[in-house]
């Protein structure tokens, strides 16, 4: 922060803090925000029984934001577009522009079985979105078969 002045009093210092820190509530500032709810419910194979993609929903914007609050709404939200409940979302959050959700097939070898899984990648353009996306999808299966379910710009709303 730049001061014109050479003193600040002691209440201004303390309103300054107050003003930047906020309350304990985690607030995000700037730029664009992308959060992605995937919601998983469990799909028996055999007498295992594995996470299944079922459905996702986002939140997109720019500028200030509270954190718990968005992510809260989104969790109702999510669950109960997709008849789930709330320990069965995950959410997924980056400050970028763009998100690519990409949708996969997962081989359970020994169970006879596959399960659908997303994978959401966060870049500062569409390519780099997706590329984040893959890599995601790679470090959890080698398969190199997916689809793009939704690219997301949050510029547009």
């Amino acid at each position: 922060m730049i001061f014109r002045n050479k003193f600040v009093t002691g209440a201004s210092l303390l309103l300054i803090l107050f003003l930047t820190t906020g309350s304990s509530t985690k607030m995000y500032q700037g730029s664009y925000y992308i959060m992605v709810a995937k919601v998983y419910k469990n799909q028996k194979c055999g007498t295992g029984s594995f996470s299944n993609a079922a459905g996702y929903d986002l939140e997109k914007g720019k500028g200030n934001f509270n954190y718990q609050e968005v992510e809260a709404a989104l969790k109702k939200r999510a669950a109960r577009m997709n008849y789930a409940a709330e320990s069965e979302v995950f959410v997924e959050f980056a400050r970028r522009q763009f998100a690519c959700v990409i949708m996969y097939e997962k081989e359970h070898s020994g169970w006879g079985c596959s399960t659908s899984q997303y994978a959401v990648g966060f870049g500062d353009n569409r390519t780099k979105a997706e590329e984040d996306a893959v890599q995601k999808m790679r470090n959890s299966y080698k398969k190199v078969s997916y689809r793009v379910e939704r690219e997301i710009d949050a510029s547009t709303f």
